[in-house]
């Protein structure tokens, strides 16, 4: 389990879904998005 996945389950008590580790990736290589589609429907605007 990656640093993050093991974080997120200490904090949530939950697995985190793949999309969550994918843009954390992101976030900690800088290649932020502009938006991001979540799987729940929602569009997050990251501005």
């Amino acid at each position: 389990m990656n640093d993050f996945a093991s974080m997120f389950e200490k904090a949530t008590g939950q697995l985190p879904f793949p999309w969550q580790c994918a843009l954390y990736k992101c976030f900690i290589t800088g290649k932020i998005p502009d938006s991001v589609s979540i799987p729940t429907g929602l569009l997050a605007q990251l501005h």
